[in-house]
């Protein structure tokens, strides 16, 4: 293998090793009942499930819809994806 084809393959994998530390992230947010949103210029704040229920969960969905959206790009890059992706 040259180095070339391995660099390939180590973009390849890396969607996948994101999609699964955002899992790992999500599901201990979940589990502690908080998590932090917000950065990059806006103040990071944390988001509690027992002062806001409905935005906690909402946060959680938009973590397992972005490592859902890594999984496909993953696919993707390995020429495996789905017809309609």
């Amino acid at each position: 293998m040259d180095f070339a084809s391995i660099m390939l393959n180590v973009i390849r994998v890396s969607a996948f090793l994101s999609a699964a530390g955002i899992v790992v992230a999500a599901s201990r947010a979940a589990v502690k009942g908080q998590v932090k949103i917000g950065g990059r210029g806006v103040p990071v704040r944390t988001l509690s499930k027992c002062s806001d229920p409905v935005g906690f969960w909402v946060e959680i969905g938009l973590y397992w819809v972005l490592a859902a959206s890594m999984v496909l790009v993953g696919l993707a890059s390995c020429s495996h994806a789905l017809h309609w992706f």
